[in-house]
């Protein structure tokens, strides 16, 4: 009787030091509760290649962003793996500062990879992104 006594007390206690931990004037939104790293949040909804550069040899894409975070991000890189026929991979980055507001979509033109071979597939990602 005396443990079920005791945690109860001590649930009672830690119960109520938490109700006062929590700011209630501030509703519970998802940008409050947003993960850590926003880039998590931004997918690409249409990735378009084509060859441009020194010679025709460096891969040039233009990608439809989705921000679905509730603020403005700021795209700091892509990353894209490039795969051959033969299942080799290269991984190459591009950097850019674009700004997608909150919920929005932005469409990123001529962001070169360098140089790789026209015939590979590629799969990409945003790497890298952080609060507007």
């Amino acid at each position: 009787m005396k443990i079920l006594v005791g945690i109860s007390t001590f649930t009672v206690l830690v119960g109520a030091s938490l109700v006062g931990a929590f700011d209630r004037s501030k509703p519970l939104t998802t940008a409050s509760i947003a993960p850590a790293n926003p880039a998590n949040a931004v997918s690409i909804a249409k990735a378009d290649w084509q060859r441009g550069g020194i010679g025709g040899a460096v891969a040039v894409a233009q990608f439809g962003l989705r921000n679905n975070n509730d603020f403005p991000v700021r795209i700091n890189s892509v990353t894209c793996v490039f795969r051959n026929a033969d299942g080799t991979t290269e991984q190459r980055t591009a950097s850019t500062y674009e700004v997608i507001q909150g919920r929005g979509q932005k469409t990123v033109r001529d962001l070169g990879f360098g140089f790789i071979d026209a015939e590979l597939k590629s799969e990409c990602h945003v790497k890298s992104a952080q609060r507007a």
